[in-house]
C-alpha cells in the first residue's frame, strides 16, 4: 500500500504525529514510542482485552456483542502491530 506524505507533524502533549494518507485518501498517523511507553501500552492493550472478551461472553445483547467484537478485533490488530514493531 502506498502512502503519501503530508506535511503536517502535530505535537500533541509530548507525542510527535506524523500524518499520511493512504491510497484510499483515509488518514494514517504514526507515533514514537519509547521502550516503556510501548510496554506499558501492551500491558494495557492485554488487560483490556481480556476485560472485553469476559464482557462479551457476558452480554445477552447480540446488537451490543456485535460491537463488543468489533472493538475486540481493533484492540488486537493494534496489539498485534505493537508487538510486530519491536
Amino acid at each position: 500500500m502506498k502512502y503519501l506524505l503530508i506535511n503536517l507533524n502535530l505535537l500533541i502533549g509530548k507525542v510527535k504525529h506524523n500524518i499520511f494518507l493512504n491510497e484510499r485518501g483515509e488518514v494514517m498517523t504514526t507515533m514514537e514510542l519509547n521502550e516503556k511507553e510501548a510496554k506499558l501500552l501492551h500491558d494495557i492493550l492485554e488487560s483490556d482485552l481480556s476485560d472485553l472478551r469476559m464482557e462479551i461472553s457476558n452480554t445477552d445483547s447480540q446488537t451490543f456483542k456485535e460491537g463488543l467484537k468489533e472493538k475486540e478485533g481493533l484492540m488486537s490488530g493494534l496489539l498485534k502491530k505493537l508487538v510486530s514493531a519491536n
